[in-house]
């Protein structure tokens, strides 16, 4: 995950530990066990992430479907995890601007950017994809926010009224190419 606030680059994942390093005899946590990774940089960069593989990340997720956590409840644990990390940095709402592949990520933003809304945020989603390409969870996602999808690039017509927050969810682990 990765967006932008008043120009200061802020990447994020949430995605739920597996648990403890092979041999430890810690009990795995559950879903909500999992604490944001972020790092956030202005001027040099200063790098506090972890950092994950597309092949280890795959393995992760695949890990956790196969512990029987469904992709939707996945899905809208990290989502509503976003939507409060956003809401840590800006307490008071602004306008929240997704950008949507069609995959799970693209969801995931979608479902942060529900949750903001309920807060009072405005919502404005754009993506290179129609309505009838996402996934069909993401397209679930997508109809549950009640927003439609911004032809053309955004050009804001009136100054902002809070804070401008970018959700990059264009690109995510099933993206080849």
């Amino acid at each position: 995950w990765s967006f932008l606030m008043r120009g200061e680059a802020v990447s994020c994942s949430l995605r739920p530990r597996l648990g403890p390093p092979a041999g430890s005899t810690q009990p795995k946590p559950g879903l909500g066990a999992r604490q944001p990774f972020f790092s956030s940089h202005r001027g040099p960069r200063r790098t506090k992430s972890m950092l994950l593989t597309r092949a280890r990340m795959l393995q992760i997720e695949q890990e956790t479907f196969s512990r029987g956590i469904p992709a939707d409840v996945l899905m809208e644990t990290i989502g509503a995890k976003l939507a409060r990390f956003v809401s840590q940095f800006f307490p008071r709402p602004g306008l929240v601007v997704c950008y949507a592949g069609k995959g799970r990520n693209a969801g995931d933003a979608l479902v942060a950017a529900r949750h903001l809304a309920v807060l009072g945020w405005r919502v404005l989603v754009r993506s290179p994809f129609s309505r009838d390409d996402f996934a069909a969870l993401t397209r679930d996602k997508f109809d549950a926010l009640h927003s439609s999808l911004l032809p053309g690039p955004f050009r804001p017509s009136t100054p902002q009224d809070g804070p401008l927050v970018q959700l990059d969810a264009l690109v995510g682990l099933g993206a080849q190419g």
